[in-house]
């Protein structure tokens, strides 16, 4: 008889289990849009089907190419060294919604400089970053590849 009562219940978690990785099917409701702000990246999107999760990660991973310049005691501006961070990775908490869906935006940090990389002439020139450019943008959420590309500009 336990036996029987083991495998029943069993059975019914092994159901209940099958539903929900079935109701988990991600798409977008809106196209997911990544933007070059000038010295940072915001990607914004709504995304359902997430499944009966309160939270899930989002990943932003991307090439950007910083380019600095020094600034002198005086205020005048000398051409710094360009470098580049390659496939870096930024993760995020999602908040999902009780309908399983996501929906909001996301900013990255601006990238940092020290004297080292800017290769200012001394300790009293201070590195400054004129500009970041990225590229080999991707977004993940809960796994899946909502975009794949290379953002908007919105700074000329």
């Amino acid at each position: 008889m336990k036996t029987k009562i083991s495998s029943f219940v069993l059975f019914i978690i092994a159901l209940l289990s099958y539903g929900k990785v079935l109701a988990q099917n991600p798409h977008e409701m809106k196209p997911t849009t990544v933007v070059d702000n000038g010295l940072t990246l915001t990607v914004s999107y709504d995304i359902a089907g997430l499944g009966n999760v309160s939270s899930t990660t989002g990943t932003l991973n991307y090439d950007v190419l910083v380019k600095t310049q020094c600034r002198n005691p005086g205020g005048n501006i000398a051409p710094g060294q360009d470098f580049e961070y390659t496939s870096v990775d930024q993760t995020f908490p999602v908040r999902v919604d009780k309908n399983g869906r996501a929906k909001g935006s996301y900013t990255t940090p601006a990238p940092t400089v020290d004297l080292s990389q800017a290769d200012c002439p001394n300790g009293k020139w201070r590195p400054e970053i004129a500009d970041a450019i990225y590229s080999k943008v991707t977004f993940t959420l809960a796994g899946k590849t909502f975009y794949t590309g290379t953002p908007t500009n919105v700074v000329p």
